[in-house]
């Protein structure tokens, strides 16, 4: 059997965009005071996307015609830009956070892969790699105290815990739909699915248990129901010896929460229902303003959630627009690419935007790229026939 060998090109490519946090480790980071780090992530951020330019597009695509999937993604998220730059100019109040879209959006908008075929997968291959690496970091950083959190979470390279699990999930799939199955393949499989947990995000570990959950099923769905009840009975009888002790209480404070105590437990969990509480307020309130504008007197609106946070910020309309757009091309990956995992990362992004900003992360807009960009070609892909080369 032939094999099609992928240079160690992209493992570097991917490395570097998910590793610029680690600085924060160098730089005296305070959970509580915060860091002064703005700048030189700011400038490592611009250096780690320009060097993936490099290393996984064809830079002189850029002359070529486009796809017009390309050019409509263009104009939403350019159409964003302008909208915010004059918002901010207009109230006084700058923010880059839309940024960090745009520096990891915008070249699946102006360039084109390598290799189509073989590239977006191999460059999973990769994310796998880096990311059991960080994990292994992430355990020897929580045995030695060095934890930049309060609550020891793992954060890998990205620095924050919820980005961390969400990329660690977005593996976990693809080891269990695409990889060979192998020794290593299991190994990795654990090391990620310990990696998820120690995040202590609540919804990481829901992540994690979907995806075991939706691949059991397709499996066998009677063994899935067995699993899953003696995985419930396991989880309630020995969590208080199991679950990281942040972890525990985020499963408290859901609970309490609905059962209709909203006066205790975490406060990042109750926010999550208060911003919902505030969209349908303004919505009420002011409601033209909210379809076109966004929130009145705000620039940038901070929610633990995507779709609350782009609709205040952009208003109703664009943020439809930008929606719509994405999940249309997530779904023509499903159906071009003609496999499940593209169907669970679909599922992922969209009930993630609920409870979380994940594009004002670095890299999660470079993930999200990725997952669009694989749709735009008729996959060949398999697996068992990619190697990497130095």
């Amino acid at each position: 059997m032939k094999i099609k060998k992928v240079s160690l090109r992209l493992p570097f490519s991917i490395l570097g965009v998910m590793s610029l946090y680690y600085i924060f480790y160098f730089l005296g980071f305070s959970e509580k005071e915060g860091s002064d780090a703005g700048l030189p992530i700011l400038l490592l951020k611009i250096v780690s996307v320009a060097a993936f330019i490099l290393l996984y597009f064809d830079w002189r695509s850029i002359f070529q015609k486009k796809r017009a999937v390309q050019y409509i993604l263009l104009i939403v998220v350019l159409w964003g830009l302008i909208f915010l730059v004059t918002k901010s100019l207009y109230l006084g109040q700058p923010d880059l956070k839309y940024f960090n879209l745009l520096l990891t959006l915008l070249p699946f908008c102006l360039l084109a892969n390598r290799n189509q075929e073989v590239e977006v997968y191999t460059l999973l291959n990769s994310l796998v790699f880096v990311v059991s690496i960080q994990i292994l970091i992430d355990i020897y950083i929580f045995i030695n105290g060095f934890s930049l959190w309060e609550n020891n979470a793992f954060i890998g390279g990205v620095g924050n815990a919820n980005a961390f699990g969400f990329i660690c999930n977005i593996c976990l799939s693809y080891l269990l739909y695409y990889k060979q199955k192998s020794f290593h393949r299991y190994v990795l499989i654990v090391l990620i699915s310990f990696g998820i947990l120690f995040t202590v995000s609540m919804m990481s570990v829901l992540f994690m248990l979907l995806n075991f959950t939706l691949y059991f099923t397709r499996k066998n769905l009677l063994l899935t129901i067995i699993v899953l009840l003696t995985s419930i009975a396991v989880l309630f009888s020995t969590y208080e010896l199991l679950l990281p002790e942040h972890l525990k209480f985020k499963f408290e404070s859901l609970l309490a929460l609905l059962s209709g105590d909203t006066a205790t437990g975490s406060r990042s969990v109750s926010l999550r229902v208060e911003i919902y509480n505030t969209f349908f307020e303004n919505i009420e309130r002011a409601t033209i303003h909210v379809i076109f504008f966004g929130y009145e007197n705000i620039a940038y609106y901070i929610a633990d959630s995507q779709y609350l946070t782009y609709i205040g910020s952009f208003g109703l309309l664009w943020s439809v627009c930008f929606f719509s757009l994405i999940f249309y091309y997530l779904y023509i990956s499903i159906v071009k690419n003609k496999s499940f995992f593209w169907t669970v990362v679909f599922i992922q992004f969209v009930l993630f935007f609920f409870v979380n900003r994940a594009l004002d992360y670095f890299p999660i807009g470079l993930i999200l790229g990725l997952a669009i960009s694989s749709g735009w070609h008729e996959s060949k892909y398999d697996d068992s026939k990619v190697s990497l080369k130095t």
